[in-house]
C-alpha cells in the first residue's frame, strides 16, 4: 500500500487482510535432525485467534510447554527453544491453536541431536 502525507512524502506499507483462520509450521518440519538453537516459525492468525501454545513430548514422557504467545504470526518465528540439557532422540513438538471457534492442533516429529 502507498500512502501520501499533505506533502507529497511517500510511504509503502504491507498488509494483510485477515478474513480466515490459519496455522501452519515452516520449521520444523517432519523427519528434520535438529541440535540446541531451534526457531519455531510458521504461521498463526484468525479473525477469531486467541493465542498459540507450544510444547514438545520426549517419547512417552509428559509433554513440556515451551511458551504461549497472543501475537498473530504470518511465516515468522513464533518461538525459539534452546533444547540444551534434554537428551537425544525422536520428540514431537506440539503446536496448539487457539479461535473462539475451537482449536487447531499440529503435531511434528523430530530428531534431536545431542543438545
Amino acid at each position: 500500500m502507498r500512502l501520501a502525507d499533505d506533502f507529497g512524502t511517500l510511504s509503502y506499507r504491507h498488509v494483510t487482510y485477515v478474513h480466515d483462520r490459519a496455522i501452519s509450521i515452516t520449521s520444523p518440519l517432519p523427519a528434520d535432525t535438529l541440535s540446541y538453537f531451534i526457531p519455531i516459525t510458521g504461521t498463526v492468525y484468525g479473525t477469531d485467534y486467541d493465542s498459540v501454545r507450544i510444547e514438545y513430548q520426549f517419547g512417552s514422557s509428559p509433554p513440556v510447554r515451551l511458551g504461549a504467545t497472543t501475537v498473530e504470526c504470518f511465516d515468522s518465528t513464533i518461538l525459539t527453544w534452546s533444547a540444551s540439557g534434554v537428551p537425544a532422540g525422536q520428540y514431537t513438538l506440539s503446536v496448539h491453536g487457539y479461535f473462539a471457534s475451537g482449536r487447531i492442533d499440529l503435531n511434528i516429529p523430530f530428531y534431536l541431536r545431542s543438545a
